[in-house]
């Protein structure tokens, strides 16, 4: 459980740094599905940092959520309220 944190950690600080709104829960991560790869990109990098070798994950698309603000939302970084 100590490694699953120290990798989501450096996920969502990666990503906040980014501008890019997630939401970790246990040892999935949610976020807008335009930006799925940059999930992938930075699960990568991090698990190669904990690891020493990037580690097998997997996607699925969750409900889609219609709602056009939301969609549409692109927060610059430092824009996010937490």
């Amino acid at each position: 459980m100590y490694i699953d944190s120290q990798i989501a950690s450096i996920v969502v600080n990666r990503l906040t740094k980014l501008g890019i709104p997630a939401l970790c829960i246990h040892d999935s991560f949610i976020v807008q599905q335009k930006q799925q790869e940059a999930l992938m990109i930075e699960l990568d990098r991090a698990t190669t940092h904990i690891l020493g070798s990037p580690f097998k994950t997997s996607t699925t698309q969750g409900h889609r959520f219609h709602d056009p603000l939301y969609d549409a939302a692109t927060p610059a970084p430092g824009q996010l309220s937490i």
